[in-house]
């Protein structure tokens, strides 16, 4: 008999049914109690029932489920967080909202180093947090209000910079708070934004969160290299303008 275990998580992200090899599949991307992320897969018949029974950014207790590789040479391509493993949603499972109420984090419970970025699969996810540096004027002001943007420069405690696109609802969601957080290098945020490894930027989608000064143990870490930003702005700044021009954003 297979081994089962039972899992709490809120769904993130729910995908849409697709077929792979032949077979449907359906994706979701979830959170537990601790803040650790994992993606669900449902196959074949299961993934109709669990379409129908699952909503986005619902917590759910999911009894009687397993666990596969995420290096499975047939699925391995599908997954967006690619974790050691993917939870598997068989037809035996069981999904029922629970009676009482489960607290998931918005926050992830690690964050990914600046270094390791790189080595992301294209148009996978990742979280990043580090001091905001520089942030653009808005890009694609002649178009619809859906495409402004803004390209944000975040530094980590060791000088390394990543740049995020802000887009969409999340540009403007934030949009009155950026000038004031860049004045004083606050800490931000970028969850669950999408690696566009041929840009070399994250880029934020409907699925993502934009926090500044996130309460969180790294955020505190942070501290002594935002006062020593402070301490030497222009030159920060140079750094990431030089770097951002090469995306050919220009601030005025």
């Amino acid at each position: 008999m297979t081994e089962t275990w039972d899992v709490s998580a809120k769904v993130l992200c729910k995908g849409k049914i697709n077929a792979n090899n032949g077979q449907n599949y359906i994706r979701f991307i979830l959170m537990d109690e601790e803040g650790s992320k994992m993606e669900a897969m449902a196959f074949g018949k299961a993934c109709f029932t669990t379409n129908q029974g699952i909503s986005e950014g619902e917590v759910y207790n999911f009894t009687s489920v397993g666990f596969g590789s995420t290096h499975d040479v047939y699925l391995y391509k599908l997954f967006y967080i690619r974790r050691e493993y993917y939870v598997n949603i068989t037809t035996e499972t069981e999904i029922k909202i629970p009676e009482m109420k489960i607290s998931i984090p918005l926050l992830p419970r690690t964050f990914m180093e600046f270094k390791m970025v790189p080595f992301c699969p294209h148009r996978t996810y990742t979280d990043v947090i580090g001091v905001i540096v520089y942030i653009s004027d808005i890009t694609g002001e002649d178009n619809s209000r859906l495409q402004r943007s803004k390209y944000v420069a975040i530094m980590d405690s060791r000088g390394n910079m990543i740049t995020v696109h802000v887009r969409g609802t999340k540009f403007f969601q934030n949009n009155n708070e950026w000038r004031e957080q860049e004045k004083v290098f606050q800490t931000m945020a970028a969850v669950h934004v999408k690696v566009n490894k041929k840009k070399a930027i994250l880029a934020t989608t409907p699925y993502s969160e934009i926090i500044f000064s996130p309460k969180w143990a790294e955020a505190k870490e942070l501290e002594e290299f935002q006062n020593h930003l402070l301490r030497d702005r222009q030159r920060a700044q140079r750094f990431a303008r030089k770097c951002m021009l090469r995306l050919r954003v220009k601030k005025k």
